[in-house]
């Protein structure tokens, strides 16, 4: 009996321990942790030589873009865009119970994700097919024409986006398997179809913004941009699409002729090839091809499927971004709330910036003057208190909190009243003296 409940006081030690360690980790919110890390991409920098910035013509390198870049357009926009580019491995997330990698913010305040596989043991350690969503390629649709470059399709009648393209169809119902449960947990976002074609060149935008080196995170068409909602084209029923061309430019993708000694130097690049969104010509796709180079292929050739969705700016993360420690959703920790006897919360325990009522029951003898806050260290901690003494609040911090109150004695309550008895009785004397003061007057009278 003793060896059995000393290991129970060691297993609720190492919890405790546990429960602190992860309590004290950081919690930030995604767009402000990517904004604090990230420079202009026009201006030179650690990992960009030239003072004209990134030269998206050529791919990324230690030289010409890796890391967190702020794309200069948007610098002064209430949310800047900023993206990962280079030859880096610090952008994963786990999410909703599925790695992906963080490929940029968007104007509208959200966040885009690129599916990356699944967690090992809370890590991220999928590389080559196993960061395919599909367990096989599927063809991006059933024939190389005009009309099949299209997320969707025109119907008989030619009304426009109007029938689902293969790999639509194939990306909703993985999204409708794994995630339509969870659905409010992601964020309606611009996934760009870009279909505007250059009959000259025989070829479509996306493939000219390529050759020259001019990536463009716009959709210009609304019937192009693919939403759930009236932000775009309305058009999707969930909220996933797949990477554009231009965002694997942006993340430091080229087309193969231009330097075959930096293929796979984009985080973007990897050993299998996947579709995007974007259409090469009337009957090719452009697609990250799995010698590490954006590439074009038929639409009824096969390839792997990367789904890509969109969270909102704002959600609170922990983590450094690492296979190892990717950013995740931090897990509600209940933290308990302790007061002196002077003072009643509204609850014993808490989790973060959850609102906790303090009540003053008061001091006999006092007047109250402020709170204080210790964790469970004894160290004090600076927390604002808001509201007035008959209704005070605070916004629960990571960690347990003590509540302790700072009172001022009053004059003493005793001495108080016999001054008043005595000062009543000397009022009484002095009034029955005017009396008889006043009666002798009128005696003489």
């Amino acid at each position: 009996m003793k060896m059995k409940k000393k290991l129970l006081i060691m297993i609720f030690f190492i919890a405790i321990s546990y429960v602190n360690v992860y309590a004290a980790e950081d919690r930030f919110k995604i767009y402000d942790e990517l904004n604090k890390n990230a420079v202009l991409d026009n201006i030179s920098s650690t990992y960009v030589s030239s003072d004209s910035g990134i030269n998206f013509s050529l791919p990324s390198s230690d030289t010409n873009g890796k890391g967190l870049y702020i794309l200069n357009s948007t610098k002064d926009a209430e949310n800047k865009v900023i993206y990962y580019r280079g030859n880096i491995e610090n952008n994963f997330i786990i999410y909703e119970n599925f790695c992906w990698q963080i490929i940029r913010t968007t104007e509208d305040g959200k966040v885009k994700l690129l599916y990356a596989g699944t967690p090992t043991d809370d890590t991220c350690q999928a590389t080559g097919e196993g960061m395919w969503a599909l367990e096989n390629k599927v063809k991006f649709n059933n024939a190389d024409t005009v009309d099949n470059v299209g997320y969707m399709m025109p119907d008989e009648d030619g009304n426009i986006n109007a029938v689902d393209s293969v790999i639509k169809t194939e990306v909703d119902k993985w999204f409708e398997t794994n995630l339509s449960g969870s659905i409010d947990k992601f964020s309606d976002t611009i996934f760009c179809n870009d279909r505007e074609f250059d009959a000259a060149a025989n070829h479509h935008s996306g493939w000219k913004r390529i050759q020259d080196g001019t990536p463009d995170y716009k959709c210009h068409n609304i019937d192009d941009s693919f939403s759930t909602t009236n932000i775009g084209n309305g058009k999707l029923k969930y909220p996933v699409g797949l990477i554009t061309s231009d965002e694997v430019l942006y993340a430091g993708g080229q087309y193969h002729e231009v330097d075959p000694n930096n293929y796979y130097n984009s985080w973007a690049l990897i050993d299998v090839a996947y579709w995007s969104m974007t259409p090469q010509s009337v009957s090719k796709m452009l697609y990250p091809n799995s010698k590490g180079y954006i590439n074009r292929n038929n639409m009824t050739a096969t390839s792997g499927v990367r789904p890509v969705v969109a969270i909102d700016g704002e959600t609170m993360l922990t983590g450094d971004g690492t296979r190892n420690n990717p950013y995740r959703v931090p897990i509600d920790v209940n933290y308990t709330v302790e007061t002196d006897d002077y003072l009643e919360s509204d609850v014993e325990v808490a989790i973060e910036d959850q609102t906790v009522n303090i009540t003053i029951k008061g001091k006999k003898g006092y007047d109250f003057v402020k709170f204080r806050f210790y964790d469970e260290n004894g160290e004090e901690k600076n927390i604002a208190v808001e509201g007035d003494r008959k209704a005070a609040h605070f916004q629960m911090p990571n960690y347990n909190i003590r509540v302790e109150s700072v009172w001022q004695k009053r004059a003493n309550p005793e001495t108080s009243t016999q001054s008043n008895k005595l000062g009543l009785l000397l009022l009484l004397i002095s009034i029955s003296n005017i009396v008889v003061i006043t009666k002798k007057i009128i005696c003489k009278q």
